[in-house]
Order: C-alpha cells, then sequence, then structure tokens
C-alpha cells in the first residue's frame, strides 16, 4: 500500500482549520459547551480510497442548518421576520415524549422561570418545568430556531483550499511512489 504522508498532512490540516473555525464561530454566539467539545475529525485510508469524517453531538445539524417554524393551522406570524430557518431542512414536531430534551434544559439550575406579574422568580414545580418546556416547543414549532451555519461555512470556506492542495499532495506521494518502485527494480 502507498504511503499517502502528504494527502494526510492535508487532510489533518483541514480538519483542524474546520474544527477550530467552527469552534470560535459557537464561542462568537457563547455557545461553547458540549457541542463545542464533542466536535472532531477521523481520517483512515483504505485500500483503494480515503475516508475523513467529521463528528460532533447528534443536535450539532439542528444547530448549524436550524428548523423551519411550521405554524399551526391557520396562525401566522405576525411580524414574518421573526420567523427563521425558513430554508432550513428541518423542522420541530411535537408530540408525547418530543419534549423531553426540553424538560431536561429547564431541569438545570441555570434556567429559571419568572412571574410575569411580579417580575420575581417561580419555583422550580413540575407544572412549572411542563409550561416552561411546552412554551419553548410551541415558540420554536411556531417560529423555529435560526441558522448558525457554524460548521457550514468553515467546510466551504477550507474546502476550496482542499480541493487544491489535495491535488498537489496526492502528486507528491504518487512520486515518492514511483521513485521508491524504480529504485528497487534497479538493483
Amino acid at each position: 500500500m502507498t504511503d499517502f504522508t502528504a494527502t494526510r498532512k492535508i487532510f489533518d490540516r483541514f480538519g483542524q482549520n474546520v474544527i477550530i473555525k467552527a469552534r470560535a464561530n459557537l464561542s462568537a454566539r457563547s455557545k461553547n459547551g458540549p457541542l463545542s467539545k464533542s466536535l472532531r475529525y477521523q481520517y483512515k485510508q483504505m485500500k483503494n480510497s480515503f475516508v475523513f469524517n467529521l463528528y460532533a453531538n447528534s443536535y450539532a445539524k439542528f444547530h448549524d442548518q436550524g428548523v423551519k417554524g411550521t405554524g399551526r393551522g391557520n396562525w401566522k406570524p405576525k411580524n414574518p421576520k421573526r420567523s427563521q430557518g425558513i430554508k432550513s431542512p428541518f423542522r420541530f414536531v411535537t408530540g408525547p415524549g418530543k419534549n423531553t430534551i426540553l424538560k431536561s434544559m429547564v431541569d438545570k439550575p441555570s434556567f429559571r422561570t419568572r412571574d410575569l406579574e411580579t417580575g420575581q422568580f417561580t419555583p422550580k414545580t413540575t407544572e412549572n418545568k411542563n409550561q416552561a418546556a411546552y412554551l419553548i416547543a410551541r415558540s420554536i414549532g411556531r417560529y423555529g430556531t435560526p441558522t448558525t451555519l457554524f460548521l457550514t461555512r468553515p467546510i466551504e470556506t477550507f474546502g476550496k483550499k482542499l480541493i487544491r492542495d489535495l491535488s498537489t499532495a496526492f502528486v507528491k506521494d504518487q512520486r515518492k511512489f514511483v521513485d521508491k518502485l524504480k529504485a528497487a527494480y534497479t538493483k
């Protein structure tokens, strides 16, 4: 099997650059928690091909592409500018068991609800948690979530350079291989 060290370096540089820029995009939006820490890449050389994968938490695609707001029945947003994720391939589906992620978010100590009349924080009762999760789900269902393109933009930016650099690295690796073959057969 041919040694593709130059090609591997190009893929490694691409993966590192994409992850650094994606993390910078997330931290600019103050979202550098578990999603940022989950970003990684893997490069494998097979017999006749290369495999390059980017990995992230399961919800990264929704955060990157946004979620389309669907509305309900005849409901239309009063302010159409508030609708987000209009071009997203994803839409939020509510139903039994769908709010478990939102309920776990509401259960965190940093999440606190307020009484609209007094402005004071309300105690975390099961009813308050369920109401907060329902209202968040309804808002996402109606308006959607914005597209951040935290991962798409770095891939597009560095992808153009990857194609250019990959062709020169591949030629360099093939030349090394041919030189090794020449040296082996001339002895």
